[in-house]
């Protein structure tokens, strides 16, 4: 199938899978793949001490002036037989995670873009594994398992959006993960 114009966000905990699961996605010639880093790298590399010490508040403002010119140009300047497939950690009770969310619906709404927001989710102890992987580290992401027993009472936003799925991850391969997600999302361009 080809998908067009079509916007798929994944959000979940560190660790969860996002990126990879985007990977499985983008390997479909039609999807781009997003992650929330390909956005905070651009910034990152200038402050990032380690993969465990936690980054300075004031990085967030200047990731999301790089969100808003991404975001900007996707809209204005995008091939629209394209698709994305964007990835982020979006807490629920966290008013700047649902701007940011409502930054990426809003510019899909303003393409006429297919929007499809999935929650993955995954068992704590699977999720403190992964976390941990080395690849990870170098993408500038954390690999400290702290992290998630930090986030012990944090849950993953849950969007309004009439399209939101939640699908858990915590036994079932990138690729599973991701013809899930690219199923749920033929059903709402059928």
């Amino acid at each position: 199938m080809i998908y067009k114009n079509c916007i798929i966000y994944l959000l979940g905990f560190p660790g969860v899978g996002k990126r990879t699961i985007a990977g499985e996605i983008a390997k479909h010639p039609s999807f781009r793949r997003i992650c929330n880093h390909t956005i905070n790298n651009v910034v990152f590399p200038f402050v990032r001490l380690d993969g465990k010490t936690k980054m300075p508040d004031e990085i967030w403002e200047r990731t999301d002036r790089v969100r808003k010119v991404a975001l900007d140009v996707m809209v204005e300047l995008g091939n629209r037989d394209f698709s994305y497939v964007f990835t982020n950690k979006l807490l629920e009770e966290d008013a700047e995670d649902l701007e940011t969310f409502q930054m990426l619906e809003t510019a899909a709404a303003k393409m006429n873009a297919i929007f499809l927001p999935v929650r993955l989710t995954c068992e704590k102890e699977e999720n403190k594994r992964r976390i941990q992987n080395l690849d990870r580290d170098r993408m500038m992401k954390t690999i400290n398992p702290q992290v998630i027993d930090d986030m012990d009472k944090a849950v993953t936003l849950k969007p309004k959006n009439k399209n939101t799925v939640t699908l858990d991850v915590t036994h079932i391969s990138p690729e599973e993960a991701a013809t899930k997600v690219l199923e749920e999302l033929s059903r709402l361009t059928s």
